[in-house]
């Protein structure tokens, strides 16, 4: 299982890869992250990835520099942001988008 996660409050974005029979987490984000934020990041992810992760060994991985490549392209429509209406099939857009991007990153490593 792999998933992309945003964290707007500290402006991060995350890969996690769980491996059920290793029983472990990995994980690489767009920056290098703090200690404070390592352990933010390690309470929040088993509870949102799977159930069975609960329990599991993590790894960081260090910086992903297609997550930042990404995280370049977010961070300059940004400051548009505000100028624009989300609609429902904007939100349905970007969940089909995310699942594209999760997929591609999975057949490249």
């Amino acid at each position: 299982m792999t998933g992309v996660f945003y964290y707007a409050n500290s402006d991060l974005m995350l890969q996690v890869k769980y491996s059920q029979e290793t029983n472990t987490l990995l994980y690489s984000s767009h920056r290098k992250i703090s200690d404070h934020e390592r352990k933010i990041i390690e309470n929040h992810i088993p509870a949102n990835v799977a159930v069975e992760s609960r329990l599991a060994t993590f790894y960081y991985l260090g910086i992903n520099y297609k997550l930042t490549q990404i995280f370049g392209l977010l961070s300059f429509i940004q400051p548009f942001e505000s100028d624009v209406t989300i609609s429902d099939k904007s939100i349905e857009h970007l969940i089909s988008a995310n699942k594209e991007l999760v997929s591609q990153l999975d057949c490249q490593n």
